[in-house]
């Protein structure tokens, strides 16, 4: 499994797009998916594990064209 870590945000950070790529791009809940984004913007450190490689690839580079800072850890 690979790792995501998502660190915090920027100003001008899409919250609402951010909770549904988490949803669908990481196949997490609803819930889950809010509760993930409350930490980020709380600054609170949060790691996700997927399965794919190119799936967490696409996810960080997507999350961060949202204004999350989001990193792979393999």
């Amino acid at each position: 499994m690979t790792k995501v870590v998502f660190k915090g945000w920027r100003v001008g950070m899409r919250k609402i797009p951010f909770t549904m790529l988490l949803k669908q791009g990481a196949g997490l809940s609803l819930k889950q998916a809010r509760t993930i984004k409350t930490k980020v913007l709380d600054n609170e450190e949060v790691v996700i594990e997927i399965d794919n490689i190119d799936d967490v690839r696409a996810l960080v580079v997507k999350a961060n064209n949202l204004g999350v800072i989001a990193e792979l850890v393999e």
